[in-house]
């Protein structure tokens, strides 16, 4: 027996450079609290009706405050300007053109009446002009005692001064005192232009198309009201809806930041078909790649997708481009961007698991750990590991038995009839699909290998587009199952025959789980075969996402709504694989105590675990962990009696 000592006091955590939110500095206005009598700095104008000014030095907020009286009536208005109607710098302010801050100022109502309530009127002003204003912005309350009023404003980017001009009440006598500003800027929410649809005909927004899809734009049936529908039932190659007019909208536009994590958010319903829209953020240097949500329910109402995009350090500015649902037509609203959560309390946990060892020999075979109630009947834990770095796996509930498979690489083909040797009895290629208006046909007078290959042909008769597309999905037509987090490589050879005006040649590798919904893809790839020779097409590094057990093969091409417009190339051998692994050796395991220590990491910081035997000497254990938002773990096995535990968090 021994004793493990897992108290949480045994965890302290080193937050050397940690952030602390900074609160706003509040910088008063010249005599912003009336504290000097008589209005000093304030100008008085009105215009029509009776305005009466006085500075009482006692019944502010505290102290003195000052009083502009309309109860009399009489229309027109009655304002004073700060600083004696002289523009006040920003630099005086602590203030920056282009930012929104918020302005402040406290008010009571001392005697009611109707009409407009009391506010402000904010002016960006240059040297010798003035650029542009907020209008009249009135309080949206009002109060027999003294409150706070706040009141959001943008300076113009091209302003060097601002005036402040606060507003009277219409038919009322009304108390204002400390007028000022928070010289912090206001990070703004992000609005993605006219991302409700609400706005007549897709105003912002631009479609593209490369297949003959369509877009509208109707006022209602949205989420409502407004939507976007793209059409694609039929259609062959890409849709997408983009943003802003197909314009990057900056970072600092958007109250984003370089090096962060948002969830874009949209609403989607499919209206035709089975395949759900996606979402692709293009940067000003990369891109996320097309990204496809897995369906909710069975898609037919709306509802509220989510994308979880980290936007590079040092990008700038980024494109919002909604994509199409493939051979479907989905309807679109309610684009967003959420920011991410506050920091989450630092709070770190210890528990106690199992740790399952084995001894690893071969640095290039593969290692699956696998579990058993009764020493018969075994499932995989988790992913195989490749080679000797891991020599262990950690379990909060175990199991009695448990075993190590270990493999050799070896490659794993998923594609059936690669070659198009196999036909039916209609002389299509056996295990795929040839689809749109003019499918691709089986030829025996031009091959890469074996004695057939596919012919993707079109020729346009009229001003009509037409396409030609091969596509298999590989677990429907009997090929292997795709494996969740393996890395594929897909293939094909393509011999050029003609390309003329408006005809473009893609492929595509799209993931699906057991239902045939998207898990993922990255889009279609444009490919040129060899002039009149065969070339090996290739894209390697696809990983298989979560949920994935199928993938839908597409190549085709397309021609445009071009009188004349023609193409043809000749495919072969296509081939999509990854390594896998045949067992040659189940290895016995060592089970021993262990522990798993948890934290909530940031963005942006790292973490280095610490360990002692005596809670003097400390020393690291294991790698440095990169903080993204979520809840980081450390696992270790223990040697008795006793061990602690901290984690030091950096910058």
């Amino acid at each position: 027996m021994f004793k493990l000592r897992l108290a949480l006091c045994i965890f302290t955590t080193c937050l050397a450079g940690s952030p602390f939110v900074a609160s706003a500095a509040e910088v008063l206005l010249p005599n912003g609290d009336f504290s000097t009598p008589a209005g000093v700095s304030w100008a008085q104008v009105s215009g029509g009706g009776s305005y009466t000014y006085s500075y009482p030095a006692a019944g502010g907020n505290p102290g003195g405050y000052g009083v502009i009286d309309n109860s009399a009536g009489g229309g027109g208005f009655g304002i004073w300007i700060a600083n004696g109607d002289v523009p006040m710098t920003l630099a005086s302010l602590g203030l920056v053109a282009g930012n929104t801050y918020t302005f402040k100022q406290d008010m009571i109502t001392l005697s009611g009446g109707a009409g407009n309530r009391a506010g402000v009127k904010i002016e960006s002003w240059s040297n010798t002009g003035v650029l542009s204003d907020s209008g009249d912005i009135n309080a949206a309350t009002e109060s027999s005692a003294w409150a706070t009023y706040s009141f959001n404003y943008t300076i113009n980017p091209a302003a060097t001064r601002i005036k402040v001009v606060p507003l009277w009440g219409q038919n009322r006598s009304m108390g204002y005192d400390n007028f000022r500003v928070q010289n912090v800027p206001v990070v703004p929410s992000p609005v993605v232009p006219n991302g409700d649809f609400e706005i007549a005909n897709g105003a912002s927004w631009t479609f593209i198309q490369g297949g003959g899809q369509t877009v509208t734009y109707p006022a209602t049936g949205g989420n409502p009201n407004g939507c976007a529908i793209i059409d694609s039932v039929g259609k062959g190659s890409f849709a997408i809806l983009i943003a802003n007019n197909n314009a990057f909208m900056s970072l600092a536009s958007l109250g984003l930041t370089a090096g962060q994590t948002y969830t874009f958010k949209q609403d989607m319903k499919i209206l035709q078909g089975t395949s759900i829209g996606g979402l692709k953020v293009d940067f000003n240097a990369g891109s996320t790649g097309d990204v496809y949500p897995t369906v909710i329910g069975d898609g037919s109402q709306w509802a509220t997708y989510s994308f979880s995009i980290a936007i590079p350090a040092g990008v700038t500015s980024l494109k919002i481009v909604p994509l199409w649902g493939p051979n479907a037509k989905v309807a679109y609203d309610n684009f967003k961007i959420v920011p991410p959560a506050p920091p989450q309390p630092f709070s770190a946990t210890i528990v106690p698991v199992q740790a399952i060892s084995w001894t690893p020999t071969d640095p290039l075979n593969s290692y699956q750990p696998q579990s058993s109630t009764d020493g018969s009947t075994w499932i995989n834990v988790g992913p195989a590991f490749t080679g000797t770095a891991v020599t262990s796996i950690f379990v909060d509930v175990p199991l009695p038995y448990y075993q190590v498979v270990e493999g050799i690489p070896s490659t794993v083909e998923s594609i059936q009839n690669g070659g198009f040797e196999l036909v039916d009895g209609s002389g299509a290629p056996t295990s795929w699909g040839v689809v749109q208006t003019q499918p691709p046909t089986v030829i025996t007078t031009d091959f890469h290998t074996g004695a057939a290959s596919i012919r993707v042909a079109v020729a346009n008769a009229a001003s009509e587009p037409n396409g030609s597309e091969i596509q298999q999905n590989i677990v429907n037509a009997g090929g292997a199952p795709i494996t969740v987090g393996s890395s594929y490589v897909f293939s094909f050879w393509a011999k050029q025959i003609s390309s003329g005006v408006s005809y473009v040649q893609q492929y595509k590798v799209t993931w699906l789980d057991g239902s045939g919904n998207i898990t993922g893809n990255g889009g279609f790839q444009n490919f040129v075969g060899g002039n009149n020779t065969w070339a090996q097409i290739t894209q390697s590094g696809l990983t298989a996402p979560a949920n994935t057990s199928s993938a839908l093969i597409q190549i085709v091409g397309v021609t445009g709504a071009v009188s004349g417009g023609l193409g043809e190339v000749h495919v072969d051998d296509v081939s999509l694989t990854t390594i896998g692994f045949q067992p040659v050796a189940f290895l016995t395991t060592v089970m021993q105590p262990g522990v798993k220590v948890g934290w909530p990491s940031s963005t942006g910081h790292s973490y280095q675990v610490k360990a002692s035997n005596d809670l003097s000497a400390w020393a690291n254990v294991g790698s440095v962990i990169t903080g993204d938002g979520s809840r980081k773990f450390y696992n270790e096995a223990i040697v008795p009696p006793k061990k602690f535990y901290r984690i030091h968090e950096t910058p």
